[in-house]
């Protein structure tokens, strides 16, 4: 069994899922700083990612193939092995610290006499199959999975209707606007980080660009942080752990059973695809540098790394704020760099 790379009509369902749950859960568990004007971030940094998606778009028009292999026909292997490594090690880390945290949901809501490092035994089989199938049956899937979606959230906003609070919403630039940017900024490294698959992913019958996805994510991201402080209110001198603020969101009394599981299986739901999305296409950038390794091993690999990083280093996958939010700095330098080295090899050979 051979993995695939997506074509773009398969890749962009799992980017605009991935990108949507990786803002919402980072701005409610990771980057809290800005407050009530949380909701702010994601256009915020939509207008800082724009160059990044225009950087991708050049890519994808210096030849016909995917934007790396058009890139790779132009640019030193050396320097593409160490690009394709950088990116993949970075979404196995984001993989490994979102296994952590569906892992600790999974406790606080039905398992808490279980280890969270035991729960991320059957989160390391969902990468393993999600590798063996390859980014194409995950990007179907995902398709679907988006068109459940918006059903499902407007369930859950009718039942809590009578329990959002506008007030809850004040002041109204939260905790000021640089925490404002900083999760701007954040979110564009999120935004950069989920944008890999497209990197990789091949034309079809799909003629459009990633950009109106990555707006689309970012404007669903806004409202959902909207809905979700105005049930919530900004209690700015607590310090909560991230387990505590799990419990707010998902085990919150606000609701009876039967939507309560609804809200449950987006949640994980939307968790899971984040992390099949990321070890997807870690594998498939790893199998540029290793092309000879069996499709099994590299699955495996990726999938045990994703596990121990997220058992053995739990602190700093969940302290990894500082590396988060150098996301957009660090993705963006490689890319631009390997674009700059593109076209500078085409202006020589046109020469």
């Amino acid at each position: 069994m051979r993995t695939r790379v997506p074509g773009r009509s398969e890749a962009l369902p799992m980017i605009a899922t991935a990108m949507l749950m990786r803002m919402y859960w980072g701005l409610s568990l990771d980057f809290t700083d800005p407050y009530n004007a949380a909701w702010m971030c994601p256009l915020v940094g939509l207008a800082i990612y724009l160059p990044f998606a225009f950087a991708l778009r050049q890519a994808a028009r210096i030849g016909d193939s995917s934007p790396w292999e058009n890139l790779a026909a132009r640019v030193p292997a050396p320097a593409m092995h160490i690009a394709a490594l950088a990116f993949a090690l970075l979404l196995l880390w984001d993989a490994a610290a979102a296994s952590g945290l569906t892992a600790i949901s999974s406790n606080i809501l039905a398992l808490d006499d279980v280890s969270p490092r035991l729960l991320l035994i059957p989160l390391a089989l969902v990468i393993l199959c999600a590798v063996l199938l390859g980014a194409p049956a995950l990007g179907n899937s995902a398709r679907l999975w988006l068109r459940i979606l918006p059903l499902f959230a407007v369930i859950i906003l009718l039942v809590q209707l009578g329990n959002y609070k506008i007030g809850w919403l004040t002041p109204i630039l939260g905790g000021g606007i640089p925490s404002i940017v900083s999760g701007g900024i954040y979110c564009a490294g999120c935004m950069a980080l989920l944008s890999l698959p497209w990197l990789i992913a091949l034309p079809d019958r799909h003629r459009g660009g990633l950009l109106p996805w990555a707006v689309a994510a970012a404007a669903a991201t806004g409202p959902l942080m909207l809905t979700q402080q105005s049930l919530i209110p900004a209690m700015i001198k607590a310090d909560f752990t991230v387990a505590s603020r799990i419990d707010l969101i998902l085990n919150n009394g606000r609701m009876t059973l039967s939507p309560q599981i609804i809200l449950d299986v987006l949640w994980f739901g939307n968790m899971l695809y984040l992390i099949a999305t990321e070890a997807v296409t870690a594998a498939e950038l790893l199998r540029t540098i290793v092309p000879r390794v069996p499709v099994w091993a590299l699955a495996a690999g990726c999938a045990l790394a994703v596990a121990a990083v997220s058992a053995w280093s739990g602190e700093w996958t969940q302290a990894g704020r500082a590396v988060a939010l150098n996301l957009f700095a660090i993705i963006g330098a490689l890319l631009a760099g390997l674009l700059l080295m593109a076209l500078m090899r085409r202006r020589g050979a046109d020469a």
